[in-house]
């Protein structure tokens, strides 16, 4: 089985969709990644893997709807508990230059203007205008989390291979 160091977790199962095996998919970030690829990868809740190949894959709202290969009944798919991941070469490439996938995001460094680090983006949310940087660190002994509105007045620069993003804020802005 692959190692689950070089699996990229995005989206987790949500029970049975129907009774003929299809399954509910609730991404963790835009669902694209997995329209692009075949293949997936379950991990089970106690941490077992095994290859997934898609049949078919829908929208439905906001959650996606899986058909697997082998699994056709309603039991099949509330068996599939767990994660989805991908390999991270299984991506499609983004279009814009300055576009990124989430997966790449999390784990960078933030470090503002005057060379302060304000801690790692721990997570990327969003208020429905634009997505927002959770920023995770410390001040003193304090642990502090900084939300940052990823615009171009406060973002200057993300460098996803440096694993460092550069913002215009300060410390004392919680």
């Amino acid at each position: 089985m692959t190692d689950q160091q070089e699996l990229l977790p995005i989206a987790r199962t949500g029970g049975a969709y129907g009774v003929r095996g299809w399954v509910r998919i609730i991404p963790f970030e835009e669902g694209e990644p997995l329209f692009a690829t075949k293949t997936w990868h379950f991990i089970a809740m106690n941490g077992a893997q095994r290859i997934l190949s898609v049949h078919e894959l829908k929208e439905h709202g906001t959650q996606l709807i899986a058909k697997f290969d082998g699994i056709d009944s309603k039991e099949d798919a509330d068996r599939l508990r767990g994660r989805i991941a991908l390999l991270r070469e299984d991506f499609p490439e983004l279009e814009e230059e300055d576009e990124h996938w989430a997966v790449d995001i999390i784990g960078c460094r933030v470090i503002n203007l005057e060379g302060e680090e304000l801690g790692v983006v721990a997570d990327i949310s969003d208020n429905s205008v634009q997505d927002i940087l959770v920023v995770r660190g410390t001040k003193g002994d304090a642990a502090v989390e900084y939300l940052i509105p990823v615009v171009e007045q406060y973002v200057e620069e993300i460098d996803t291979e440096g694993q460092v993003i550069r913002v215009d804020w300060h410390s004392d802005w919680l």
